[in-house]
């Protein structure tokens, strides 16, 4: 079967409306540790040292679309794009040492003004605030307007944040202090809601410190539950699912215990692998990466695919991040340099990890590494896949959807739907199935839609396809008296044959009755080929005349029409409309009366209209012209 080249098949993409499709630059520039930065918008990211920030732990940082710096933080202070503290940027309530200490959420719908929410206290538990900043003012430097508004008392040092279903809306989300409850505040275009949504999930978590990670897609959880040296109560690695629809979190999921003293954690941007680290405390205990496969099955299963690989001695390997180069980064903050995962989806060694490789000198890492919203770092929708099917017409496509998309992970999504942009082609124009067939009803571009709904909204891929068939027309007269002559002369293409057997350009035909036919054409550059059919109506004199007498109890007019015309019937029944080709391409049931039947999508020709009531079936020809 032919394959298609580049000169015949032409796609392009374009994502349509959605939430969910945010851009990646506002996580391009990193600052953190004692004056430490990366800039990701150069691959490898270029090392920072501009920044005047001290974080011992939780900081912040957040550009605008461009990937222009807006402002960094550790907390209890802002510095502004030119590296000086932000007006009234002091006296926040954020603490330098607490793991997520920091978090900055740019408010839904609005242009200029984002909260950060901190959190405080050294000594458990710790307590969640926000403050508003508008960047809009200080000639665009940006200005902290409310501060410390207080949301949540009884707070471990964790905090994380991803999307609403909606795509538009934001979850931040925290976990209590020696309690099984985690809290979800919800940020939207009205601002913060004090009302968090409370989440009771065993174990009761004793932990304070280590990382709370969202998944990219917001389905899942990790945490490292770090006690912080008690070595009375065993340290943990927890997975959770989150329906970010509700803000309910549910099903624990214990990956290992240990006394090793968890710390970071993270994971791949496909949401398939999650990793965590071990600090190397005590000095007994050297340091881990650990990596476990979300894809392996079942609970047991998942647990038991873990995978470590040993660490530097000497070197506590803490805080872990996703970036924008989908590489996941981990901070040792007793060396000048990070740490990477080159290819987190990848199991086992082919990982490719790599130690202590990356150096921020002259600054240099401590615990922390700036946290973000996990969507920013979701894949983007990609183009679904599709391909000639062998041993079938030019116009058999096959098309596959985006195994990302539904893989092993939890899938954001609940159904699809195709629309193939063929209305000519009927009810056959849609479909629900993953991997669907459809023959095109013509060559020419169609803008294939794959439809990918959400609990509350539908994400749209719309992919251009160029099928290479000739685009065939008919020309001449299609309305004659008895045995009268007429012309017709496909175009389109390089070689014709009509139904009744002639290979020419032109026939000529004298019908006696209304007759079907068809022209078949091939071109000579691709060797592919279209039909297209049509009917001849032959009646006592030229035009379209009204169905007879013997069926009263249906009336459409006016025939031919242009965009719509009225159906009146005189009992219930149920319409029809098929092409010349025999496709349906309009069905809908009727009670009696007058009803406007739209038919706008149809190209011009001619169509068969059948009416079916209880006791009979009736057949009209319809002509719809411009």
């Amino acid at each position: 079967m032919l394959r298609f080249s580049k000169i015949f098949l032409f796609l392009f993409l374009v994502l349509i409306e959605s939430g969910l499709l945010i851009s990646q630059n506002e996580t391009s520039k990193w600052y953190f540790g004692d004056k430490a930065g990366l800039d990701f918008s150069t691959n490898p990211p270029s090392v920072l040292s501009n920044g005047q920030m001290h974080a011992f732990e939780g900081c912040s940082s957040i550009a605008d679309g461009n990937g222009n710096l807006l402002y960094y933080t550790v907390g209890d202070t802002v510095w502004n794009a030119q590296h000086q503290i932000m007006a009234n940027g002091t006296g926040l309530l954020g603490h330098n040492s607490m793991t997520q200490a920091s978090l900055i959420i740019k408010k839904p719908g609005a242009t200029n003004i984002y909260y950060l929410f901190t959190l405080n206290g050294v000594i458990p538990p710790a307590q969640l605030y926000y403050s508003e900043i508008d960047m809009s003012l200080a000639s665009g430097n940006g200005s902290v307007t409310v501060k410390n508004t207080s949301l949540q008392v009884n707070c471990n040092e964790k905090m994380t944040a991803t999307k609403h279903c909606n795509g538009k809306d934001v979850w931040v989300l925290v976990h209590a202090f020696n309690s099984p409850n985690f809290i979800s505040f919800l940020v939207s275009q009205n601002g913060v809601n004090p009302n968090g949504i409370v989440s009771s999930v065993p174990p009761n978590e004793t932990s304070n410190g280590g990382q709370m990670k969202f998944s990219p897609n917001g389905k899942k959880i990790g945490l490292a539950a770090n006690t912080n040296g008690n070595f009375n109560i065993p340290d943990k690695f927890i997975l959770f699912d989150f329906d970010n629809s509700t803000g309910i979190v549910s099903n624990s999921l214990s990956l290992i215990s240990s006394t090793r003293t968890p710390y970071g954690c993270e994971f791949s941007k496909d949401g398939s692998v999650f990793y965590g680290t071990f600090r190397g405390y005590p000095a007994s205990a050297p340091a881990q990466l650990l990596q476990w496969n979300l894809c392996a099955g079942s609970n047991t299963a998942i647990a038991a695919s873990i995978y470590s690989i040993t660490l530097t001695p000497l070197a506590f390997y803490d805080a872990m991040q996703l970036a924008m180069d989908g590489k996941i980064y981990i901070s040792n903050m007793l060396t000048n340099s990070l740490s990477i995962i080159h290819n987190p989806e990848n199991l086992g060694p082919s990982c490719n990890f790599s130690d202590l490789s990356l150096s921020v000198s002259p600054g240099s890492p401590k615990l922390g590494l700036p946290g973000f919203i996990s969507n920013y770092f979701k894949p983007q929708l990609t183009s679904f896949t599709y391909s000639s099917t062998s041993g079938v017409s030019c116009r058999t496509m096959s098309f596959s959807i985006p195994s990302i998309l539904f893989g092993c992970s939890a899938s954001e999504y609940q159904s699809i739907g195709w629309e193939f942009g063929d209305p000519a082609s009927g009810i056959l124009n849609t479909s629900t199935q993953a991997n669907p067939v459809h023959v095109f009803s013509n060559g020419g571009s169609f803008p294939v839609k794959l439809l990918l709904h959400r609990s509350c909204g539908t994400d749209t891929i719309v992919q251009t396809i160029v099928i290479p068939a000739p685009i065939l027309s008919v020309s001449g007269t299609f309305t004659v008296c008895p045995n009268q002559s007429l012309t017709l002369t496909a175009s389109g293409a390089d070689n014709y044959i009509w139904s009744s057997g002639q290979q020419s350009s032109s026939i000529v035909l004298s019908p006696s009755v209304t007759a079907y036919y068809s022209v078949s054409g091939t071109s000579t550059l691709n060797g592919c080929s279209s039909t297209q059919g049509f009917y001849v109506v032959v009646n006592p004199c030229t035009g379209v005349k009204e169905e007879p007498d013997e069926k009263p109890l249906v009336q459409i007019s006016p025939n031919p029409f242009e965009q719509e015309f009225e159906l009146t019937i005189l009992e219930d029944a149920q319409l029809e409309v098929f092409d010349v080709q025999g496709l349906l391409v309009f069905k809908e049931r009727y009670s009696k009366g007058k009803h406007t039947i739209h038919l706008s999508f149809c190209s011009e020709g001619f169509y068969i209209a059948r009416i079916k009531t209880e006791r009979n079936s009736y057949n009209y020809r319809l002509v719809k012209q411009h």
